[in-house]
This record gives structure tokens, C-alpha cells and sequence, in this order.
């Protein structure tokens, strides 16, 4: 039929595109690394994501064994609009030359490494959507966690589809270790004021004057999460462990207390407010966007969370009930899947 002749039609042209890319492709890669000390092989290949089926190239370096997945239907989509297969291979390289750089040469990849190595980050999924489609990610709200291996406290990576196959393991098993190691991570909650004081004291100021400065400008009772190290922890977003000693630290100061607000700012703490002090959600909110808007490149979420600690259940604040119900994560068992 005309119908199923148009389809098999389409196959054939994007099989042909396909090949074609990846020969033109493979030309100028042989040409750029004659001068490097590597050499890089291109294998068409398919994997699942989500569980429907995808057309990869997979970029192989002859010095390492990791490399990143490019995606055909991406690059299919451009070459349909207009655009040559030489422009599209261009853009390739530009895109390799900086992923080269983040490809690990050395480090052994032995279980005992993965249990203890791989972490959680954020990222704001908006931002990032492009970047995402080469590694699983879970999503909370417009929060991606991506799972981060930490080489040394100097050098990581974001792990890809691609080292998932290379250790054998699966996105689920790759985000267990990460959400283990990120819960063994040693948090600290301290008040914002508290931690202001301080800075005040260091840099000169007596105690008199530090309290009216405090109360000039701290609207709000504000409290800070982070690990000891004040490095990506915010990735506590999703962890009960930290968030209940957050919660347990707070009640001290809010013994009715039954939950606390989360705002997002940066990768490394989370601030957080007792329902308490809390009377209208839309005010913490104008608060946390001020605060997005001095620094909109770290910006992770532009919602406000909330995190009850006799329920464990997340949710996100400022959004209507229905849509905060649906969006609902109960912290005491495993419902985020990596996608």
C-alpha cells in the first residue's frame, strides 16, 4: 500500500543519512586525530531509553573506555530542516572536542570503586534537557539528580548510558550506590543567622550591632543544609536520612512544627524554613526567585518544596493541590526510577 511505501521510504533515507553521516563523520575524525595521540572508531548502535528503541553512534576512543552516545534522530531532525551533513558533522567535532576532555583515562572501574564513588547531582532540568539525553537522570519537579563518579575530590563525571553498559550494570542499580553514598554523606543544618553572626565577627563587627543587622535583613527564620564538605548539597533533596536531621535540628527551635519548606538555590544547600513561619507559600517563593535572579546561572528549581517529617512525604509547595498530589514522593520508599 501508498502507506506503507511511504514508511519503508523514510526508513531507507534515514538509514542512508545515517551512513553517510557517519562515514563523513569518521573522514574528519581520522584527519583530526592525526596529530593526537589517539584514534577514535564510530559504531552505529541502538539502545533504550524509556523503553522505546534509538539510533546511537557511539564515539569509541582508542585511550579510554568510556565515550559519549550522539543521537541520530537529533541530527536526522537538522538534516531535514535544511541543514548539509557537513554542517551537521562540524557541529559534531565542536561538541567532541569539549566532551574529550571530560572522559576519565585511568581510573579503574572496580566494584569496590562504583560502591564508593558515585554520588547524586542537580541540575535544573530545563537548562539542561539536551545534556540529559545522554545519561539517566531521575526528575523531581524540574529538578533532574544525574549520578556524579567522583574520581577525586579534583576530577568526575556525569555518568552516561554508555558506562552503564561498559560496567554492566543498570541505571536503577547505578542510582541505588548513589543515593546510599549520598545518604552516608555527613549533613550539617545550622541557622542562617548563626552562620551570619560569624562572618559578621570575623570580619570585625561586635555582638551589638550583629543582632539589629540580623533582624534588618532576615525576613524570615532561616535554616541551611549542606554536607560538611558545603559541596553538592543540595543532592539532599531527595534523601530522608538528611532531611529528618534537618527537620529534628529545627523542631529544637519549633517543637509543634509538622514540616519544613525547601528552597533550591544553588548545588551545594538547601535553605529551609519551618511551617511555622510560614504563612503564605507565594511570599517564599518571591523570596527564593529574588534570590534566582542575582544568580540565574546556578538556578536548580524555581519551585518551593516541602518535606513533613512524620509523614516523609515530598511535595512541591507551590503548585495547586492536584498537581502537588499527583507530584507527591513518599521518602520512606524507593518511587523515583531513573529514566
Amino acid at each position: 500500500t501508498p502507506i506503507k511505501s511511504s514508511a519503508a521510504s523514510d526508513v531507507y533515507k534515514r538509514q542512508v543519512f545515517m551512513n553517510q553521516f557517519t562515514y563523513e563523520l569518521q573522514q574528519v575524525m581520522n584527519e583530526y586525530c592525526e596529530d593526537e595521540s589517539y584514534s577514535v572508531d564510530l559504531i552505529q548502535d541502538k539502545i533504550k531509553v524509556d523503553g522505546e528503541e534509538k539510533d546511537v553512534l557511539t564515539v569509541c576512543y582508542s585511550d579510554s573506555n568510556l565515550g559519549p552516545i550522539l543521537y541520530f534522530e537529533d541530527k536526522y531532525f537538522w538534516y531535514q530542516d535544511g541543514h548539509t551533513i557537513n554542517d551537521l558533522v562540524n557541529l559534531t567535532m565542536k561538541q567532541l572536542e569539549c566532551l574529550k576532555e571530560d572522559v576519565p583515562l585511568d581510573e579503574p572501574f572496580t566494584q569496590k570503586n562504583i560502591n564508593e564513588k558515585i554520588y547524586l547531582e542537580p541540575l535544573n532540568f530545563e537548562k539542561h534537557k539536551e545534556y540529559l539525553k545522554d545519561m539517566p537522570y531521575e526528575k523531581v519537579g524540574d529538578i533532574a539528580l544525574v549520578a556524579r563518579y567522583m574520581i577525586d575530590d579534583a576530577n568526575m563525571f556525569n555518568i552516561r548510558y554508555d558506562f552503564c553498559r561498559y560496567v554492566r550494570m543498570s541505571p536503577q542499580e547505578i542510582f541505588e550506590i548513589a543515593h546510599k553514598n549520598t545518604d552516608k554523606d555527613q549533613y550539617v543544618c545550622k541557622k542562617v543567622s548563626d552562620i551570619l553572626a560569624d562572618i559578621l565577627r570575623e570580619n570585625g563587627m561586635s555582638d551589638f550591632y550583629i543582632s539589629d543587622f540580623i533582624t534588618e535583613n532576615l525576613s524570615v527564620s532561616l535554616y541551611a543544609l549542606s554536607n560538611q564538605a558545603g559541596y553538592m548539597g543540595a543532592s539532599a533533596i531527595t534523601s530522608k536520612a538528611a532531611l529528618d536531621i534537618a527537620f529534628e535540628k529545627m523542631k529544637l527551635d519549633y517543637p509543634d512544627m509538622q514540616s519544613m519548606y525547601m528552597m533550591v538555590s544553588t548545588k551545594d544547600e538547601i535553605m529551609l524554613v519551618p511551617d511555622k513561619e510560614v504563612k503564605d507559600v507565594n511570599e517564599l517563593k518571591n523570596i527564593h526567585m529574588s534570590v534566582q535572579a542575582e544568580n540565574p546561572e546556578e538556578c536548580i528549581t524555581e519551585h518551593v518544596f516541602n518535606y513533613n517529617g512524620y509523614t516523609k512525604k515530598l511535595t512541591i509547595s507551590d503548585v495547586p493541590k492536584k498537581e502537588r498530589e499527583q507530584k507527591e514522593i513518599d521518602l520512606s520508599k524507593k518511587t523515583i526510577r531513573a529514566r
